[in-house]
């Protein structure tokens, strides 16, 4: 099928999704900061998203960058479950006010802090301006211990995920060569672009057959999001389907430290590579911008 003929169902379903889903207005009040955040999303689960977002953490922290990773999946957090850790806090707790975000933040590695998250916790945008208040100071204090910022989204369009991607630096857009997680991307991105401006836009191909798979993928689909949302994303990587990725999930290892050399492995450290590599054009501050 080509670009073209995509455009059709992808369109179709864009114009299908509810305006519900779109996030509220930003809480008053500005909070300066310099980390460099990335929203790590998907148009629906069963991507490899919450996988890639701990591996590339862990390359960007090999490259000498502090960085925190930030469960903000809200329905099904599971960036600890792939560490084989159970947290006794995260993030609802320093949302209620039962612990600070010293108190919550996990240690994984030398460079690698994370802030777990927990199935069941109400979305953001439930929250009481209070509790806004106290997450915004609380997420504060992140910008003295970390260079990057690693957002795990909740896949799809949920109103807390449009409003993290919306805030985030870059947007990283996960999707598969599947005939579903395609519009499942092109559905999410125009939505987040109905709402609010975005960052710098980056695919990801993961769970490609082969790289020639993948530059394909990711050629139709920015080929369809240029002709008909205006805006570029460029090939942040390919992620090939391996027996290693299968592996670390099993056992709750990290991917680059289970299986360095694995070609996904491989691939996940270029793109840290690639990212820390580039000149970052801030729109303001990340927190500035989730919290008005």
């Amino acid at each position: 099928m080509t670009a073209k003929d995509q455009a059709a169902p992808l369109r179709e379903l864009a114009r299908n999704q509810r305006p519900a889903d779109r996030p509220g207005p930003p809480l008053p009040g500005a909070v300066a900061d310099q980390l460099t955040s990335l929203a790590v999303v998907s148009g629906k689960g069963g991507v490899g998203k919450s996988l890639l977002t701990l591996n590339l953490g862990l390359a960007l922290s090999d490259l000498g960058l502090r960085v925190c990773g930030l469960d903000a999946d809200l329905g099904m957090a599971n960036l600890d479950t792939l560490l084989g850790i159970t947290p006794r806090r995260g993030l609802p707790e320093v949302v209620r006010g039962e612990a600070s975000l010293e108190d919550a933040l996990v240690r994984v590695e030398e460079g690698f802090l994370l802030l777990p998250g927990c199935s069941g916790i109400a979305e953001l945008t439930e929250l009481s301006p209070s509790r806004y208040e106290r997450l915004r100071t609380e997420l504060g204090k992140l910008v003295r211990l970390s260079d990057y910022l690693l957002v795990d989204c909740s896949a799809g369009a949920s109103p807390s995920t449009l409003r993290l991607a919306g805030a985030a630096d870059q947007l990283i857009l996960v999707t598969t060569p599947e005939p579903t997680a395609l519009v499942d991307a092109y559905s999410f991105l125009k939505i987040l672009l109905s709402t609010r401006p975005t960052s710098r836009i980056h695919l990801v191909i993961n769970l490609a057959r082969s790289y020639e798979e993948g530059t394909s993928t990711y050629q139709r689909l920015s080929s369809v999001i240029g002709r008909h949302l205006g805006v570029s994303a460029t090939l942040l990587g390919v992620v090939p389907r391996s027996r290693g990725v299968d592996r670390a999930v099993r056992t709750q290892r990290p991917l680059l430290r289970l299986a360095p050399s694995d070609p996904a492995a491989v691939a996940i450290r270029q793109m840290a590579a690639r990212l820390s590599g580039k000149s970052l054009t801030r729109r303001g501050g990340f927190l500035s911008r989730l919290f008005g």
